[in-house]
């Protein structure tokens, strides 16, 4: 009996943590939709938020949902502007 109490005083996320969060770095669930420590919203790999109309959407030139152009000097991510040659976001620290 003491065992398993003291197997379900062990932290949840420890066994089902996949990745992190891109922007502070804590570990998350595998179905996490927002980080648990800064409020983040995760965005599965080859996906980004569209700023336009914040669907989530797979990585292209425009979003299928609302038919905005992501254009080299914006970040798909976040929606800031960048630098002509910038290879990252200097906000969000997406790889462009």
């Amino acid at each position: 009996m003491n065992d398993a109490v003291q197997s379900a005083s062990q932290p949840f996320e420890a066994n089902v943590t996949t990745h992190n969060c891109a922007k502070c770095g804590k570990p998350l669930p595998t179905d996490a939709k927002f980080c648990f420590e800064c409020g983040e919203k995760v965005v599965n790999k080859g996906t980004v938020i569209c700023p336009e109309c914040g669907k989530e959407i797979t990585q292209g030139k425009f979003c299928p949902e609302c038919g905005h152009k992501f254009t080299p000097n914006i970040c798909p991510k976040c929606g800031n502007t960048l630098s002509e040659n910038a290879k990252f976001c200097s906000e969000c620290g997406e790889k462009l």
